[in-house]
C-alpha cells in the first residue's frame, strides 16, 4: 500500500491504497462472484431488505470470505492513522461490502450515520470507499460537508470521510463502477 495521500478537514484520499495488480485481481473476483440487489445493511453487516430503486440502484457482489477478510485486515491497519487524522476513537470496522453500479446505477444523498447516534458505541464514525476500477463514465462520489466535493474515481484509491456527512453516488453513464465500502466504528 502506498500512502501517498491528500487530506483536508473532512476527507482523506489515499491514491494508491491498492496496487494495479491488486485492483485487477479484485475486479476479476467481483465480476466472477454472484450478485444480489443491494439493500439496507445493518450493524452486523447483513442486509435487512431491498432498497427502493428510486433511492439506490446497485448490486452487492458475494465475494469469497478470504477476500473479504484480506480487505478487512488491510483497513484495520489504518485505524491509528485514521484516529489521528479525524480525532476520533475507533473500535472496529464494519464491512467490507463489494458493490457494482451498472449504467443508470446511483445512490441519492444520504448519511451512513445520523448525528444523533454518533455517541453510541456501535455508531459508524468514518466511511471508507475503495475504488476498484475507473473504466466508467459518471459515478462520481459527491461528499456534501462544508462544501461539495466531487471525487472522480481513480482505480486503487480510497476515500475516507465522516459517516455523518451527506454523500451520494452520481449516476453511472457507461461502464461499470466497482467499489468496496465499509465503516469504522
Amino acid at each position: 500500500m502506498n500512502c501517498e495521500s491528500e487530506t483536508n478537514q473532512e476527507v482523506w484520499t489515499i491514491r494508491s491504497f491498492l496496487s494495479t495488480v491488486e485492483a485487477n485481481q479484485l475486479l476479476s473476483s467481483v465480476r466472477g462472484s454472484p450478485v444480489i440487489r443491494s439493500g439496507l445493511t445493518n450493524r452486523s453487516g447483513s442486509q435487512e431488505g431491498l432498497m427502493d430503486e428510486q433511492v439506490r440502484k446497485s448490486y452487492t457482489a458475494l465475494v469469497p470470505p478470504d477476500i473479504q477478510e484480506c480487505i478487512r485486515n488491510r483497513l484495520l491497519c489504518l485505524k491509528g492513522p485514521l484516529e489521528r487524522k479525524f480525532e476520533v476513537s475507533l473500535s472496529d470496522y464494519e464491512g467490507p461490502i463489494f458493490l457494482r453500479y451498472l449504467p443508470g446505477g446511483f445512490f441519492i444523498p444520504h448519511r451512513d450515520e445520523s448525528p444523533e447516534n454518533i455517541t453510541r458505541h456501535l455508531s459508524r464514525k468514518l466511511t471508507a470507499t475503495i475504488f476498484v476500477n475507473d473504466e466508467f463514465q459518471g459515478g462520481g462520489l459527491a461528499i456534501h460537508s462544508f462544501s461539495t466535493q466531487l471525487i472522480q474515481p481513480l482505480a486503487g484509491s480510497m476515500v475516507v470521510f465522516r459517516s455523518t456527512s451527506f454523500h451520494e453516488v452520481k449516476p453511472v453513464i457507461s461502464g461499470e463502477r466497482i467499489t468496496i465500502i465499509g465503516w469504522f466504528r
